[in-house]
């Protein structure tokens, strides 16, 4: 009775803990922004995969958006590469 009512409590625990890390959240934001890729990439060419001709010229707020959707990936890899200086 004992060792099934540990694990359960252990389970939950590791659960807890991970589910509460900057590591979860790092893994949403990638998750989300991945997520945003997929929709964009469907929204411009469509289940063929190709982008037609009429979709192929870019207006300002498309290049806007998709510069807006890279500047959070732009500061997560700088964030990494940073040598530990202030």
């Amino acid at each position: 009775m004992y060792r099934p009512l540990f694990a359960i409590y252990i389970t939950l625990h590791l659960l807890l803990v991970s589910w509460t890390s900057f590591a979860v959240e790092i893994c949403w934001v990638c998750v989300a922004f991945a997520w945003g890729i997929f929709r964009l990439y469907l929204d411009l060419g469509g289940e063929s995969g190709y982008f037609t001709a009429s979709r192929e010229n870019w207006s300002f707020g498309q290049v806007v958006s998709v510069i807006m959707l890279t500047a959070p990936l732009v500061s997560f890899i700088g964030a990494f590469n940073d040598d530990g200086e202030t």
